[in-house]
C-alpha cells in the first residue's frame, strides 16, 4: 500500500512551489495539485506520490526540482495564431510606432516571447514580422523563454502535427512548412532562424539583463503565463517586464490578464476588441517604481568594475561625478548617466571604467554602435581587462557578428580562465554554430569553475546572478538542449 500524502506534505510542497515558481496552490487546490503530481512520480519512476514529494522537497539540485514541477504543473496547451485579436493589435498598433522608434537608427526590433511553450507563440510573431511589408529588411530578434526543457526542446525542432494548427488559415502551413515524416509539419528554416530560446524562470532569473538578452526590448509577448503566479509575483515580473521594455515598448498578455497590468506602468489601448499595453514614460511613473530596478554591471554586485571605476590613471577619481553616473546607470537612467559619463570622457586623465560603463548605457539602450564605439575604446585603454572582451562579445552576437564575438570571449577566457559568463556565453555561440563538442565542454568548464565558487556569491558580469542560480541555468540549458 502506498503511504498517505500527509497535510504537512502539501503544505510543504505549495510553499515550495510558490516560492520557487510563483504557483499558487490555495488547499482548495490540493486535490488537483495530488493529481498531477501523482502523474509526475509515474512519469519519472517513483513507486507513489508521498516519495515523490519527498524527492523533490529533499532533492539538492534546485534543477531537477524545478524540472519535475514544471512538467507536472505547466499547461502546454497552445497553437499557431492563437488568440488572434491579440496578434492583430501588434500589426496595427506595436509594429508601426516601434518601426517609427527606430527612424534613424539601427533597422533592428526586438522580441521576446516569455512563457513561450512549445514554440507556437514565438514562430507565430516571427511569420508576421516577416509579412509585415514595412519591416522588410529590418533585423528581427525574436527570443522565447519558459522553465520547462521539454518545451523548449520540442519548440527548437520546429516539428508540428495538425493539432497546432487548429483554426489556421491553410495557407500559412503551405506558406510556411514542409510536409515531414508521421504526419508531422516541419518550419521553414527562414522563420525558424529569426527565434532564439533559452530557459529562464520568471519567478527567479535576473532580468532585465545582457546575459539572457533581455535587456532594450521593443515588444513582450506574455499570454497566460502570469494567471498562474500567486498576486505579490504578478506584479513583481509585470514591473521587471516594463523595465526589460524599451521607453517605445509594448507588452502583451491574454485577455484574462489584462486587468492584472498597473496603470502608473501601462497604459492599455483597446484595438480590434484586444488590449494591448504600451510602457508609460518614466516622468508619468512614481519614482518609488522607477528606482526599484535590478542593478546592472557597475553596482554592487560587481566588484571587478567597482573596483575599475575607484580610480583614475595615477590619480584619485572625480568622485561625484563618477558615482552619480554609476547611481543614474543603477537605476536605468542611461540618458542621464550618458550625459554626465561624456563629460568625464573629455577630462585629460579620464577615470577607469568611464568607457565601459559608457558602452554599457547604450547597449541598455538599444543603441550598439555607440555601444561597440565605447568598449573599443574601453579595450585600448586597458587591453588586459577580459570584461571589456566580454562586453565587445556581445554586442556583436546581437549584430549577427558571431565569429567575431567568439574570438572576442575567446580572448577574454584567455585572460580569466575563470570567466563563467564568458564560457557560458561562448557555449551558446558554439552550439548554434554546430560546435557541439566545444559547447559542451565550455558549460562543463563553467560548472567546474562554480563548484569553487560559495552559491550566494555574486559573479562578475552577470548582472547580478549568483553562482548557484548559474548553475541552476547552465543545467537547465544543458536539458533543454538534450546532451546536444
Amino acid at each position: 500500500m502506498s503511504p498517505p500524502v500527509s497535510e504537512k506534505m502539501m503544505a510543504d510542497l505549495t510553499d515550495y512551489i510558490l516560492s520557487r515558481m510563483g504557483t499558487s496552490f490555495p488547499r482548495e487546490r490540493w486535490a488537483e495539485l495530488e493529481k498531477k503530481i501523482a502523474t509526475a512520480a509515474r512519469e519519472y519512476g517513483f513507486a507513489d506520490s508521498a516519495t515523490c514529494i519527498e524527492w523533490i522537497l529533499s532533492s539538492r539540485t534546485d534543477m531537477s526540482q524545478i524540472e519535475i514541477l514544471s512538467s507536472c504543473l505547466t499547461v502546454g496547451e497552445t497553437f499557431f495564431f492563437r488568440e488572434n485579436k491579440g496578434l492583430h493589435a501588434i500589426v496595427e498598433l506595436a509594429f508601426p510606432e516601434i518601426i517609427h522608434a527606430h527612424t534613424g537608427s539601427e533597422r533592428r526590433v526586438r522580441i521576446w516571447s516569455a512563457g513561450c511553450c512549445t514554440g507556437e507563440e514565438p514562430y507565430t510573431i516571427a511569420m508576421l514580422a516577416s509579412d509585415y511589408p514595412a519591416l522588410k529588411g529590418w533585423e528581427i530578434n525574436i527570443l522565447a523563454t519558459d522553465i520547462n526543457a521539454a518545451f523548449l526542446k520540442k519548440a527548437e525542432a520546429g516539428i508540428y502535427k495538425d493539432w497546432s494548427f487548429r483554426g489556421v488559415d491553410p495557407g500559412i502551413k503551405e506558406k510556411y512548412f514542409l510536409k515531414a515524416p508521421g504526419s508531422t509539419f516541419a518550419l521553414s528554416p527562414s522563420i525558424k532562424s529569426m527565434v532564439t530560446f533559452a530557459p529562464l524562470n520568471l519567478i527567479d532569473d535576473v532580468y532585465p539583463a545582457l546575459l539572457n538578452n533581455t535587456n532594450a526590448i521593443d515588444l513582450i509577448v506574455c499570454r497566460n503565463v502570469l494567471m498562474y503566479f500567486a498576486p505579490n509575483h504578478v506584479q513583481s515580473v509585470i514591473q521587471r517586464l516594463w523595465q526589460c521594455l524599451q521607453p517605445h515598448g509594448w507588452l502583451l498578455v491574454s485577455p484574462v490578464e489584462a486587468p492584472l497590468i498597473r496603470i502608473p506602468l501601462f497604459t492599455g489601448i483597446l484595438r480590434g476588441g484586444a488590449m494591448v499595453h504600451r510602457k508609460a514614460d518614466d516622468k508619468t511613473v512614481p519614482a518609488a517604481v522607477s528606482k526599484t530596478r535590478i542593478p546592472k554591471l557597475l553596482g554592487k554586485h560587481s566588484p571587478r568594475k567597482c573596483r575599475n571605476t575607484a580610480t583614475v590613471v595615477g590619480k584619485p577619481c572625480p568622485p561625484p561625478m563618477l558615482h552619480r553616473a554609476s547611481e543614474l546607470y543603477a537605476h536605468a537612467d542611461y540618458d542621464g548617466a550618458i550625459a554626465m559619463l561624456k563629460d568625464l570622457a573629455e577630462l585629460p586623465a579620464i577615470p577607469a571604467g568611464v568607457f565601459q560603463l559608457l558602452s554599457h548605457a547604450y547597449a541598455n539602450k538599444g543603441m550598439l554602435a555607440e555601444a561597440e564605439h565605447w568598449c573599443l575604446r574601453a579595450t585600448d585603454a586597458d587591453t588586459l581587462n577580459a570584461a571589456n572582451r566580454y562586453l565587445t562579445a556581445v554586442i556583436w552576437v546581437e549584430q549577427g557578428r558571431s565569429a567575431e564575438a567568439m574570438s572576442a570571449l575567446r580572448k577574454a577566457i584567455y585572460l580569466d580562465p575563470g570567466f563563467v559568463v564568458a564560457h557560458f556565453a561562448l557555449a551558446n555561440l558554439c552550439r548554434r554554430a554546430g560546435r557541439h563538442p566545444e559547447s559542451r565542454r565550455h558549460l562543463r568548464n563553467a560548472l567546474h569553475i562554480l563548484e569553487s565558487i560559495g552559491s550566494e556569491e555574486m559573479l562578475p558580469e552577470s548582472e547580478g546572478m549568483t553562482a548557484g542560480k548559474m548553475a541552476d541555468l547552465i543545467q537547465t540549458t544543458s536539458a533543454a538542449w538534450g546532451g546536444s
